[in-house]
């Protein structure tokens, strides 16, 4: 999905805002400018939605608010909501730097049987467990001995 579908558009300047002393050229700009496009084209964003949901969730979990507490539970909703997204953009600038972007293990993502966050997205997306081998993207899937 390119974005499109997720409602009311609101525009945002994305372009790269240089020091003036840089000395990435006018062409360097416009092609880092088309690589962000582009990457911004391959996200699957209803996906990564669905993951910071379920990473915020864990976290409030985390906290336990008071019960019968509306002004605990609010706050542990915003900081729960707040820490799911720093830690999603520290996972992104994690992934940038990992090398296993570089190879295919071929097959498509698969959750981890013991992962709960994998759980919880098979979940979201009505798959049964035992529709799943359990590989966990990114890693290869285990040789028979």
């Amino acid at each position: 999905m390119s974005g499109t579908e997720h409602g009311p558009m609101v525009f945002h300047d994305t372009s790269l805002v240089t020091d003036p002393t840089s000395t990435i050229s006018p062409e360097e700009q416009l092609i880092e400018d088309l690589v962000y496009e582009h990457l911004y084209d391959l996200v699957d964003f209803d996906r990564m939605t669905e993951l910071e949901q379920i990473v915020a969730q864990k976290l409030i979990d985390l906290v336990a608010p008071i019960p019968d507490d509306d002004e605990d539970e609010t706050k542990a909703c915003f900081a729960g909501t707040d820490r799911a997204a720093a830690l999603m953009e520290r996972a992104w600038h994690r992934l940038i730097k990992d090398e296993r972007r570089y190879v295919d293990w071929g097959g498509a993502w698969e959750p981890d049987d013991d992962c709960p966050l994998c759980r919880a997205l098979a979940d979201a997306d009505g798959a049964k467990p035992d529709d799943h081998v359990g590989h966990g993207g990114g890693r290869a899937p285990e040789r028979p001995s």
